[in-house]
Order: structure tokens, then sequence, then C-alpha cells
């Protein structure tokens, strides 16, 4: 029989069904639901939810059916299609929330890749099933569909890509300063802030997965030392997307802040949690050859500490220069990149120098740095730094110096000193300094 004689295949009544908008808009919206909820339920995504999952976790399935259709050509049925994978979606959504309840989040590391093959081979499966193909080249045009298809799928989960962009994107169209109740302190019950940090600490541990084996990685933490101002958190989280993003830690990255748009959602930036942390990470990382890559945000003092207040304006011990580095030691955490974005910044370079560490500061150890504004989305060395533009294969040489050239532009314009942004590089860390922020994690 030649491929333009292959019959029509015919359609029963119960694969009809699959043709009906009305089931395809339910299951999408069920979809979304389950996504949400699991992202705002489950420990790995308890920091914040992101845009992106809106955008492909339950769109994912109903995009790969109108992609295979018109690759396929008429008079293929995407509707039926677009149903079929979402409900393979929804079961692995349903199966992923159930071993939740009741399988340590550090084993979900480990199930999550193993699930996400399921619904992969599944969805192979069902397009190569549900798909009538007929017509000349009928086995070339179905190959490629189902490749589509497929592909799709597997590849939904690399649009966390988008994240770092879309959270920028809704810190420049959201007026998060321009609150009315933003000069007012919130009401934090301390017992319960304080009681849940053990629980938030070992939370942002189990989801953190370790560089492959016999390689090296980096691992980064952002902190928001003062939460009495909410740029701070805004500047944490973003460095944590961007240098997350930079050294390849998408799934090694931890946010500590006290502003209040993260109080008990993450761990608050307090001297024990930091430590508790970098001990946690210790266990998991290579601790002599991974790269620690830590970014402070908060008002700074000539005495290398930073300003770490709760959004109520109680106090908290300060994170200091001389703690980190006892901190760090302690865990025996060799190689570190530390960047301090707050005045004085420049007085943590002494107490943190060693010949394995690169010290970045947004200022000089006798000067301030600008830009603590609540109106604005960074500060002047964060935006500079963070958004500095270079190549993609810049070294954190070229976007310091990127950084610095720019900081300067914009503090001759407000006609303010120089904050004059400082960096030390250790003896050992040279190939680090100069090479792609991908490959320094290597060196």
């Amino acid at each position: 029989m030649s491929e333009a004689s292959v019959p029509r295949t015919r359609v029963s009544a119960s694969e009809n069904k699959w043709d009906n908008p009305f089931l395809l808009v339910g299951l999408w919206l069920l979809a979304t639901i389950l996504h949400v909820v699991g992202q705002l339920v489950f420990p790995e995504f308890v920091s914040m939810p992101f845009a992106s999952s809106f955008l492909y976790l339950s769109a994912t399935p109903v995009f790969a059916a109108l992609v295979a259709s018109v690759v396929a050509g008429p008079p293929q049925r995407p509707f039926r299609l677009a149903s079929a994978l979402l409900a393979v979606d929804i079961a692995a959504v349903v199966l992923r929330m159930v071993l939740g309840l009741f399988v340590a989040s550090s084993m979900l590391a480990w199930l999550g890749p193993a699930i996400a093959f399921a619904v992969f081979v599944a969805s192979l499966t069902m397009a190569i099933q549900i798909m009538e193909f007929h017509g000349p080249r009928w086995r070339l045009r179905r190959a490629v569909a189902v490749f589509a298809a497929a592909f799709i799928v597997a590849a939904a989960p690399f649009a966390r890509k988008l994240d770092a962009p879309l959270y920028e994107l809704s810190m420049q169209v959201t007026q998060q300063g321009d609150d009315s109740e933003g000069d007012l302190p919130p009401s934090i019950d301390a017992e319960r802030l304080w009681t849940s940090q053990p629980a938030l600490v070992a939370h942002s541990l189990s989801v953190i997965q370790p560089a492959t084996l016999g390689s090296r990685g980096a691992y980064v933490i952002a902190v928001a030392a003062d939460g009495s101002q909410r740029i701070f958190g805004r500047e944490a989280r973003f460095a944590q997307l961007i240098l997350g993003r930079e050294f390849r830690a998408e799934q090694r990255r931890v946010l500590l802040s006290n502003d209040r748009d993260h109080l008990f959602r993450v761990p608050v930036a307090a001297n024990s949690n930091l430590d508790a942390l970098l001990s946690g990470l210790a266990q998991k990382m290579d601790a002599q050859r991974d790269l620690m890559v830590i970014y402070l945000a908060s008002h700074g003092n000539e005495r290398a500490e930073l300003a770490t207040d709760l959004p109520d304006y109680s106090g908290v011990q300060p994170i200091g220069g001389s703690l980190l580095r006892q901190e760090l030691d302690r865990a025996g955490i060799k190689r570190r990149v530390i960047i301090v974005s707050a005045c004085h910044a420049g007085s943590w370079i002494k107490p943190l120098a060693t010949d394995d560490t690169i010290v970045i500061a947004a200022a000089r150890a006798d000067r301030s740095s600008f830009g603590c504004d609540d109106s604005r989305e960074l500060t002047y060395f964060g935006e500079a730094f963070l958004k500095a533009d270079v190549s993609p294969d810049a070294s954190l040489a070229d976007r310091f110096d990127a950084a610095k050239r720019k900081v300067a532009t914009w503090e001759s314009e407000i006609l303010q000193p120089h904050s004059e942004p400082q960096a030390f590089i250790g003896k050992n860390m040279s190939g680090v300094w100069k090479s792609p922020a991908p490959t320094a994690a290597t060196r």
C-alpha cells in the first residue's frame, strides 16, 4: 500500500470526547491550579513562586499539541492531543504532590527527574497513538510532529531561564516602593518568626542539588540584611537569580532576607541562620574544591558590619566580616567569592582576605555608596554590577570593571563623592576572577 493510499483511522465515540474544547479548558485550569498550589505549599518553592510557572507549566502540553498539529497538517485534532497531554501532566503533578506529603524533600531531588522522564515517555506515546496521519509522506510528518511535541514537553523546565528577566521586569512595572503603608512598620509575631527558622533553614538546604559527582560547581547565598527597607530584599533576590544563572547554580542557591516580603518564607538574615546554612552546604558540596558565592545587601559601617534589622526595626546581631570569616572557616569552605553591596563595604576586605577568596566591595572603606532608596529597583552598585552591560562570556573582572565605570558616571551626575568600588583577589583566585563565570566555578 502506498503512503498516499493510507486510509484515515476511524474515530471512536470515546476518542471524540477528547476533542471537546470545554474539556480542554477544564483540564488546563485544573493543571494551572495544581501547579500554583504545588509552588505555594511545597518547600522547594518556599522562597517565591516564579512568573514563568504561569507561562510554561500548564501551557506546555497545549502548546506542544498545537505545534504538532501544525507540523502534521490537517485534519489533525489538536484538542484531543492537548487534552491527553494535560491529563498526563495533571497525573504527574498529583503524584509529585502526594510524594511531597510522604517523602523527604531531599529524596524528591532524585524523584523529580524520574517523574519528568515518565511524563516525557507518556507524552511521546500519547502523540504517536492519538494523532492521525494520511496523505503523502505521512511517516515523515508523523516523526517530525511527534518529535516536536515531545521536545517541547521535555524542554519546558529550561524556561526557568526566563525567571531573572521576568523578575527584573516585574520590579520595573510594579511600584513596590510607592506603598501607602510603606512607612508603617508591620506587626511581627516574634515567637512564631524565630521558632519557624529551623524549619526554613532545613527546607532551604533540602532542595539544594549537589554538583555532579566528580566535577566542581558553585553555590550561591544572597543575604538581604536590612529589612526596614524593601530595596535590599529586591536586590538580594535579584542577585540570587543572576548569580545562580551566571555560575550555573540554579539548583544550588539560597536566600536569606529580613524584608517584609520574605518573612516566614525564607530564613531571616541572622548569623545563626547563615552559620547553619554554611555548615549544611558544606555537607553537600566539596568544601575544598567547590566555589561559594555570597552576595550581601544592606546599609554598612566602617567596622565591616551590616545593618541587620527586621521590618519593625527590631535589631538582630549585625552580620559582619569577621563573623562571616569564622563561619566559613568553621564550615571548612575554602574557595569564596564575597560581594558586599553596602556603604563602607571596603572595610570587609581585611577580615575576609585569604589566598582563596575574592572580595568585591561597593565602596571604599571610608566612602558611602548610593541608591539605597525604596523608590529605586536596585542600589547604584547592585544595578551596575548585576545588570552590567557585558558579553555572555564575561568574567567577574569584566563585570566589576563595567560596574565601577557605571557607578562613577551616576555619582558624577548627582554631584556626590565617588564611592570607588574595590576588589581583592587572592593569589589562588586569578583564574576565577578572569574566567567566564561558568568556567570560573570549575577553576
